[in-house]
């Protein structure tokens, strides 16, 4: 992202996913202070933030790339690919293992897990990496179909 200058179409764009992903958010809590009022603790409160903080994350990221108003034109951070590439198969690797042993269970004392940490942050990785793939082949091939 050298030269980060969105057009008016980009900013409106980004405000409006912003504001979704602010109303997930209080979505979110309101279930989990329901989930937890009702049932109990559900997960450890480090994971508990985890994943009230990144859903609305991922979603504000993918949205934005999706809705092509996350880089500017022709801004392609290949590392940033790479970087969550390397994240995606960091985690996915460090929960692998646990999975098919008898020892991981999703749910320990009635609460989740906080060994599903790495396969949270393969699944975000993921996402957001087939989401930043996709925009820029959409990209390419508009370019070249203008020219």
């Amino acid at each position: 992202m050298k030269n980060a200058r969105y057009d008016e179409f980009q900013l409106a764009t980004r405000h409006k996913i912003a504001f979704q992903s602010f109303i997930l958010v209080l979505i979110l809590i309101g279930v989990n202070g329901y989930v937890k009022a009702g049932y109990g603790i559900w997960a450890s409160p480090f994971l508990e933030s985890f994943i009230l903080v990144w859903i609305p994350s991922m979603y504000f990221a993918v949205m934005s790339i999706v809705k092509n108003a996350y880089f500017s034109k022709n801004d392609y951070p290949v590392l940033v690919a790479v970087v969550l590439g390397l994240a995606a198969t960091m985690g996915f690797f460090s929960t692998v293992p646990f999975i098919f042993s008898e020892e991981f269970p999703f749910i320990e004392n009635g609460q989740l897990s906080d060994r599903i940490m790495g396969l949270l942050i393969a699944i975000i990785s993921v996402g957001m990496g087939v989401a930043l793939i996709v925009r820029r082949a959409l990209n390419r091939r508009m370019d070249r179909g203008g020219e």
